[in-house]
């Protein structure tokens, strides 16, 4: 009798299980790839010494409100302008390669830097 018992326990657990491997974990992953929490910006361009401006703008197609900062050429007025943006899962200062140092490099070589977010 206790087996039995055991058995319709067993059978219970696994239907119940099913929609947890095969729905909710799938879905949760999805999610989270598709929707990760927004990186915390936590270094600003005066960090690195360089002279930088906040700004924003619309975008021409859906008028999505952009943000970013913009970054002068260190020696002149430059009509060379590098746009960056940061990628995946990163966020505006792109710590993880540096983009601010690469920022003050390209501003010290003449060109003007523009950060602003990846849509």
């Amino acid at each position: 009798m206790l087996s039995k018992k055991k058995k319709g326990k067993s059978l219970w657990r696994t239907l119940l299980a099913a929609p947890a491997l095969f729905f909710i974990a799938p879905v949760s992953i999805g999610l989270y790839l598709t929707h990760p929490l927004p990186a915390k910006t936590t270094k600003t361009p005066k960090e690195y010494g360089l002279h930088f401006e906040d700004i924003e703008f619309f975008s021409r197609k859906d008028q999505v409100k952009l943000s970013g900062w913009w970054i002068a050429a260190a020696s002149k007025q430059s009509k060379k302008t590098v746009i960056t943006a940061h990628g995946y899962m990163n966020e505006r200062a792109m710590e993880g390669i540096e983009g601010l140092q690469l920022a003050k490099v390209l501003s010290e070589h003449g060109y003007n830097v523009t950060f602003i977010p990846f849509l």
